[in-house]
């Protein structure tokens, strides 16, 4: 009734099927400004930074490796007392730009509902992370506008 060749286009077909609704399943939530969190709003404004858009709100346990967690913290920002713990890392893109025209991002981490920090990202720039309260540095050194 069916030939070998058909039943192995929908084999394939349905295995892609599959592997689509499994993927849909894990990507990041990705909700309209809407969703972006009154805390979170005060946090990032709190340093003088304006969110644009989230980008995406991820769910997951705590295990950096050592040269991250180095990386962070000259932004100012230790994870090193948090390992293990599950954290809800929520991503920004900002209303401001670099001088050359890149994004920046903020990310926001939340350990059981509370904010316990978060770091800036420079897109395009090394190390690339910046702390949040070096705005005036950013733009006096011509990095931000």
């Amino acid at each position: 009734m069916f030939s070998e060749g058909a039943i192995s286009v929908n084999v394939l077909k349905l295995s892609m099927i599959v592997f689509i609704i499994l993927l849909t399943g894990c990507t990041p939530d990705t909700d309209s400004e809407e969703d972006i969190k009154e805390s979170h709003q005060n946090y990032i404004s709190s340093f003088d930074w304006s969110i644009d858009s989230k980008i995406s709100a991820v769910s997951e346990t705590l295990h950096q490796r050592p040269e991250l967690i180095d990386s962070l913290k000259a932004a100012e920002f230790d994870l090193g007392p948090v390992q293990g713990e599950e954290a809800v890392i929520t991503t920004y893109l900002l209303n401001e730009k670099q001088t050359n025209g890149d994004d920046l991002r903020v990310s926001v981490y939340e350990v059981d509902g509370e904010i316990i920090g978060g770091y800036g990202v420079l897109e395009n720039w090394v190390p690339g992370v910046f702390s949040l309260d070096s705005k005036e540095q950013l733009v006096s050194d011509g990095i931000v506008r």
